[in-house]
């Protein structure tokens, strides 16, 4: 009797070690895309205000408050005002939303850099690139634009309210909007 703990002592011995799991390590483009947010995060809340993210587009010429506002929007998938570096991780690696935003009207504008009224693949990624990798841009530039660029009527324009986009390819332009004399 005195030695009945003795095969329970030898079988906790034998047992294999459990080893703790640890979440997995980021790899190198995670690590960019936390950079990335702790750069942008400025108050150090750990969530970005439309005001924060607004500054991924600082040393691109212009203003983007409208193509900021809509890109925030698609981050913050919970809509609390905010994107968290769980929403932030999501959007910059193709997880998050499963839908494009809708970059017309004024981020349209915005958008058309060299003020023809067209935003052309290039306008669109100088831009969108500041936001999400370049992969995620193309993919939202072909469902925005499935023929390349996106025009719009001088008179519609200017009354950014009636905006309306005709698609148009690559390297035409089509006439939108009211015709001078209607």
């Amino acid at each position: 009797m005195r030695f009945a703990f003795l095969p329970f002592l030898c079988a906790f011995i034998a047992a294999p070690a459990v080893q703790a799991q640890s979440a997995p390590k980021p790899n190198r483009a995670t690590k960019a895309h936390i950079r990335a947010f702790e750069r942008l995060d400025l108050d150090n809340d750990e969530s970005l205000s439309p005001a924060e993210l607004l500054k991924a587009t600082a040393s691109v010429k212009g203003s983007f408050t409208a193509t900021n506002a809509v890109v925030h929007a698609w981050f913050d998938l919970d809509e609390n005002g905010g994107i968290d570096l769980g929403e932030w991780l999501d959007g910059r690696t193709g997880n998050g939303n499963s839908e494009e935003p809708s970059l017309s009207g004024d981020a349209a504008v915005e958008l058309d850099k060299n003020g023809n009224e067209k935003v052309s693949r290039t306008e669109f990624s100088r831009v969108i690139n500041r936001y999400v990798p370049a992969k995620i841009t193309r993919t939202w530039f072909a469902a925005q634009f499935p023929g390349g660029q996106v025009t719009g009527s001088t008179s519609v324009w200017n009354n950014i309210w009636d905006w309306n986009f005709t698609v148009v390819g690559w390297d035409t332009v089509a006439p939108v909007g009211p015709v001078a004399g209607d």
